[in-house]
């Protein structure tokens, strides 16, 4: 299993967290290992530079195994 994780350009993380929240994440989905090829972890800061500990937000996305490459859809389609 991958594990990627993405930032916005409010969220600087050093190498140490990067690898730290890595091993957190694989550790808290280690036991679906076999049913994923990847989780991606999206974190972004919600209002910038308005400040405040509480307006982070962490969106994970998981990709099961033998799933189409990309099965996304556009927001608001229906298809």
């Amino acid at each position: 299993m991958q594990v990627f994780i993405q930032t916005d350009r409010n969220i600087a993380l050093t190498e140490k967290q990067r690898a730290d929240f890595e091993r957190s994440l694989t550790k808290a989905v280690g036991h679906f290992d076999a049913r994923l090829t990847r989780i991606e972890a999206h974190l972004s800061d919600v209002n910038s530079a308005r400040g405040g500990e509480n307006d982070k937000r962490c969106l994970l996305e998981a990709r099961p195994s033998g799933a189409p490459a990309d099965r996304r859809r556009p927001p608001g389609s229906n298809a």
